[in-house]
C-alpha cells in the first residue's frame, strides 16, 4: 500500500472559491473579448472584401462584425487555455512580467497568422487594395494590431476584475 501525504489540504470552501473565481475570469474574458473585438471589427469591416455569396446575402455590417467577433473571442479563449496549460496555473496567477507578456504576444501572433492565412487561402475574405500589410508575415496591419492589443488588454482587465472580487 502506498500512502499519499496531502501537502496542501484544500477545504471544500476553498475549492468553491477557486471555481467561482475561474468562472468569473472566464466570463470576463468572453464579455471583454466580445466587446473589444466587436468595436474593432465593426470599424474595420470596410477594409475587407467578402466572397460573392456573402455579398449576395447583403448581410448588415453589424452581422459581419459579430461573426468575426465570435471567431476572435474563441481565439482569445484558446490562447488563455494554452497558456494556462503551459504554465500549469490559471492565467490571473501568472502575473504580468515581461516573459508572460511576451508569451501572450507570441501566441497571439502565431494564432492570428495561421487563422488569417487559412481564411485568405480559403477565400473567406480578401483585403482592399490600399490596406497596409505587415511585410514579413503578409497579413494586414489592422488584424495584426488587433491581436497585439486585444488579448493583452482582455487578460489584464480580467485579472484585475478577479482581484477586485478577491
Amino acid at each position: 500500500k502506498t500512502s499519499f501525504k496531502i501537502l496542501y489540504p484544500v477545504e471544500q470552501n476553498d475549492i468553491l472559491a477557486i471555481m467561482r473565481k475561474y468562472k468569473l475570469f472566464f466570463v470576463s474574458i468572453i464579455v471583454l473579448g466580445i466587446l473589444f473585438n466587436l468595436v474593432w471589427e465593426y470599424l474595420h469591416i470596410p477594409f475587407f472584401q467578402f466572397p460573392l455569396f456573402l455579398e449576395l446575402l447583403n448581410l448588415p455590417r453589424l452581422i459581419l462584425a459579430l461573426i468575426a467577433t465570435l471567431g476572435d473571442t474563441v481565439i482569445i479563449l484558446l490562447i488563455h487555455l494554452f497558456l494556462a496549460k503551459i504554465y500549469k496555473v490559471k492565467i490571473w496567477e501568472i502575473g504580468w512580467n515581461f516573459n508572460k507578456t511576451l508569451a501572450v504576444l507570441l501566441c497571439s501572433t502565431i494564432s492570428i497568422v495561421i487563422c488569417e492565412k487559412l481564411a485568405l487561402s480559403f477565400g473567406l475574405w480578401s483585403y482592399v487594395d490600399n490596406l497596409p500589410v505587415v511585410p514579413i508575415i503578409q497579413i494586414n496591419l489592422s488584424t495584426f494590431l488587433q491581436f497585439i492589443f486585444i488579448p493583452l488588454t482582455t487578460f489584464y482587465i480580467s485579472s484585475k476584475i478577479i482581484y477586485k472580487f478577491d
